[in-house]
């Protein structure tokens, strides 16, 4: 079993390698796992996921969101880093991108979701995830298992 817990972590650093070097962990990383999270977590489907979705605002202000996924009633938006090691990094998405989401997405005109923020990268630091329970922010990682909630159990109350 030690065995296959080290060629899953090697497989895992290579990944993030090839991930950070091409800069799509958003795209070939996060939004395929996420699905399987959701299921594994929430035991409901995701109905609908978009990489990278770009609106723009009344003044003409471009918005870009990493990953925004629709499962149920929820409306998942993901901020994805490949190091996301700053508390302003989890603020400005907290501060101003949730509430950009929930202002601009198509989504929230059609019907009233849970919105639900979501911080991913290949490293989260202790403090970084503390933030994040703090905010009601879901924190993923890259683990063992693929895509792992950090804080669902901090959070859970929240959503």
């Amino acid at each position: 079993m030690e065995r296959l817990d080290n060629i899953i972590a090697d497989m895992n650093r290579k990944w993030e390698e090839l991930a950070i070097k091409m800069g799509t962990i958003d795209k070939d990383i996060v939004a395929p796992g996420f699905p399987f999270l959701i299921e594994k977590t929430f035991n409901f489907s995701v109905e609908d996921i978009g990489v990278r979705r770009r609106i723009k605002d009344q003044e003409g202000n471009s918005w870009e969101f990493d990953v925004v996924a629709r499962a149920g009633e929820y409306l998942f938006i993901i901020d994805v880093k490949s190091s996301y090691n700053k508390i302003e990094y989890i603020k400005y998405f907290y501060e101003v991108l949730l509430p950009k989401a929930k202002e601009l997405l198509p989504e929230f005109k059609i019907r009233e979701y849970r919105l639900v923020g979501c911080i991913a990268s290949f490293r989260l630091d202790d403090s970084i995830i503390y933030k994040a329970s703090e905010m009601g922010i879901l924190a993923i990682s890259l683990g063992g298992s693929y895509l792992n909630f950090l804080n669902f159990e901090e959070v859970r109350s929240n959503l």
